[in-house]
């Protein structure tokens, strides 16, 4: 199986979004459930079988800008 280059990983409880950096263009960023006992295993698993997740979705519900 492909590894995929993890770049970084956000966790709340068992639930990860993780950003992958691909070889060409953006980084994408994918949310999926881990098991919780192997943080690489699950940011792979992740990274393969997640949503794609949007950022800048959050708008909408959130106010993110700095006051």
């Amino acid at each position: 199986m492909q590894d995929y280059n993890v770049v970084d990983s956000v966790w709340y409880d068992t639930i990860g979004i993780v950003r992958v950096r691909p070889e060409y263009g953006d980084d994408k960023f994918y949310i999926g459930n881990g098991f919780g006992v192997n943080k690489y295993l699950d940011e792979q698993d992740i990274a393969r079988n997640g949503m794609p997740y949007y950022p800048q979705a959050l708008t909408s519900f959130f106010d993110i800008s700095s006051k």
